[in-house]
């Protein structure tokens, strides 16, 4: 299959579900981030990003595209209207278009104390609390369950869960065959991760060729139950994030100083601290570890998210111990599923404003 396994078939798979789904309801990506300041006052922006649509999309689909571009670039969408709620400081629209077309649109504002920022997500499902101090800084988010889904599409996520996570179950025990084999032959587990993370597939045998081929299978099925769309044009990975996940956007935030303290959020690039999306990718990747070690979505995950800053040693990986527990049922792990995708309670960060720049001068 070549070079980085995983990433190359997640392109292709990319590739080819844009033409399976040139009929469906188009997704957009919407992203929100806070920079927090020592005195209280904070800037929002928000970016909604519009898809770019290929040469099979149809008319119909072209037409709801621009129906969303014209809906957010006239301020019909909810996020305007919590900035107007909010912004006490004003509010700076920008976007960007390609041949004619809005690609992307961003809201801007400066929120002068914690309470505009509180206001701003009052009508979500989740609330924030932000307590400035110049020795000690914290930002929590409190999330409740997500009432963005109807029951409609409740009933649907439940009635399509079985498969997807079938799916699950079998790429778990190709990765449970792939640790066995690695066991007896200690000596090919280097080569194998290098195979699956790294930019080199030397020195495999053919049968281990196979064995990955087999392995890659099984996770392009993972990720093409999830995101292929049904008859209403929903994929499952789009119902899953509409029924669990409370955050109304992918969340990201950012503070000056040192952070002492962070629950729930994770490190994103460029130091700043965001919330994940709770969908089935996220879920798999959360319960892997409880039946497979190292796990190799998860790992995969993190090498994506970090971007060009990722490094991987194919070598320390290849030391570390593995582990299979007893692999779940198709049910079991559907069970799971829901426990995982249960948002935390609570999303912490704790940071000494300017810290760096006080600790010099002592």
């Amino acid at each position: 299959m070549g070079k980085q396994r995983l990433k190359l078939a997640r392109i292709a798979l990319g590739i080819a579900l844009a033409v399976v789904t040139a009929c469906a309801e188009p997704e957009i990506d919407e992203q929100l981030r806070c920079a927090l300041s020592a005195d209280g006052t904070a800037e929002v922006s928000f970016e909604v990003s519009f898809p770019d649509l290929n040469e099979e999309a149809d008319s119909a689909r072209r037409e709801r595209v621009d129906e969303l571009r014209q809906f957010y670039f006239e301020g019909w969408d909810p996020w305007a209207a919590r900035f107007e709620r909010a912004g006490q400081g004003g509010e700076t629209l920008s976007w960007e278009r390609l041949g004619g077309r809005l690609q992307s649109l961003t809201r801007t504002a400066h929120f002068e104390d914690p309470e505009a920022l509180s206001d701003f997500f009052a009508d979500t499902d989740v609330a924030v609390l932000f307590t400035p101090d110049p020795e000690e800084s914290e930002f929590a988010v409190f999330a409740g369950q997500s009432s963005r889904a109807t029951g409609e599409e409740r009933e649907r996520l439940e009635g399509s869960l079985a498969g997807w996570s079938q799916a699950a179950v079998v790429y778990l025990n190709e990765v449970a065959n792939l640790y066995v084999y690695l066991d007896a032959h200690e000596d090919r587990a280097e080569v194998i991760f290098e195979a699956i993370f790294d930019d080199s597939s030397e020195g495999l045998h053919d049968f281990e060729e196979e064995r990955l081929e087999r392995l890659l299978e099984a996770f392009l099925a993972v990720l093409e139950i999830a995101e292929a769309t049904d008859d209403q044009g929903d994929s499952l990975e789009h119902l899953a994030r509409l029924v669990f996940d409370p955050f109304p956007a992918g969340m990201a935030v950012e503070v000056e100083g040192r952070v002492l303290d962070h629950e729930g959020f994770v490190v994103l690039p460029e130091g700043v601290y965001g919330v994940l999306p709770l969908g089935l990718e996220r879920a798999l990747s959360k319960l892997e570890e409880r039946w497979i070690e190292p796990p190799l979505l998860t790992t995969y995950e993190r090498l994506e998210r970090l971007g060009d800053a990722a490094e991987f040693d194919a070598g320390e990986f290849a030391q570390r111990s593995r582990r299979i527990a007893r692999l779940p049922t198709a049910k079991e792990f559907a069970e799971a599923v829901e426990e995982a995708l249960a948002p935390a309670s609570e999303y912490r960060l704790r940071w000494r404003p300017n810290a760096a720049s006080r600790d010099s001068d002592d």
